[in-house]
């Protein structure tokens, strides 16, 4: 699902008015590299999807999606978008004023702990013991931290489980019922809701910072989960346009996506978001609604 956030009408735009901002792993040093840090997920989540897998198949499998990654920057730099491979934090802000429209493929991580968030164990196991938490067999510290998160978040009623009103609500819980725990854990724990650059992840914070509230430009976020992103995002940039998915999304389909929007763009300038909105629904016409 796509939500856009638009306040007033989206000029037409050609590819050069277009970055793309790629920071998925894209050759295998940098995904195996990856793997190996805590600071980073990507890698990972995909790896521990194929648990089996050895190192040789498990590159096999993901090269395909790097490999198509790339021939989609080549293909849109022949078109005249500027395209940045392992963009950072740093790089995203060099090239949020620089160009009309920002289209940045990253990873999401939502405000649940995980086991790297645990900075002090002892400092942890104050927190639990001082909410009197009782500890299960078996149970890992970060894990009990998302049971007392799930507690303190709630239940969401106004959403049926599994649509996209509820992923988002349920982001937006998390992030709150976390800046509660926060508090009081202070630098028992680190981490949070953050976007995944090629340095690692970056806090929601730590990636409005470098937008000016005055930016007026586009901002395509390829990024799962990113409606709260670009919820935030409106609400310092009053005067720019945001598209964010509420689903989890896929890499083929985003980059396949992103290359048909860019060719369109080069052949008949228009609006980048009408264009890409109407290419996704003539995709979904004709191969039916599968998950993005």
């Amino acid at each position: 699902m796509f939500s856009t956030m638009i306040p007033e009408v989206e000029r037409a735009v050609t590819p050069g008015d277009c970055t793309l901002l790629i920071s998925a792993p894209l050759d295998r040093e940098q995904f195996f590299a990856d793997l190996e840090r805590n600071d980073k997920e990507f890698a990972r989540n995909f790896q521990s999807e194929r648990p089996n897998f050895t190192d040789e198949a498990l590159w096999r499998r993901y090269e395909p999606y790097a490999g198509m990654a790339k021939e989609v920057g080549r293909r849109a730099r022949e078109l005249g978008v500027r395209v940045v491979e392992n963009a950072s934090l740093a790089d995203f802000q060099r090239e949020i004023c620089a160009n009309q429209v920002i289209t940045l493929f990253a990873h999401w991580r939502s405000a649940r702990f995980r086991e790297a968030d645990i900075a002090d164990s002892a400092g942890v196991q104050a927190y639990l013991q001082k909410k009197g938490w009782k500890e299960e067999a078996g149970c890992a510290e970060w894990e009990e931290l998302n049971a007392i998160l799930d507690s303190i978040a709630g239940d969401d009623e106004d959403h049926v489980e599994g649509s996209a009103g509820y992923r988002v609500a349920r982001q937006y819980a998390w992030h709150a019922a976390r800046s509660g725990m926060e508090a009081e854990l202070g630098d028992s724990i680190r981490g949070g809701a953050a976007v995944e650059f090629a340095e690692g992840f970056q806090l929601i914070s730590e990636v409005l910072r470098t937008i000016p509230p005055t930016y007026s430009g586009t901002l395509d976020l390829t990024v799962c989960q990113s409606v709260m992103l670009g919820e935030e995002v409106k609400r310092e940039c009053r005067h720019c346009l945001v598209l964010a998915s509420a689903s989890d999304t896929t890499m083929a389909y985003r980059f396949a996506l992103y290359r048909q929007v860019i060719e369109v763009l080069a052949t008949k300038p228009q609006p980048f978001v009408a264009c890409a909105v109407s290419i996704r629904k003539e995709l979904i016409r004709k191969y039916g609604k599968k998950k993005r």
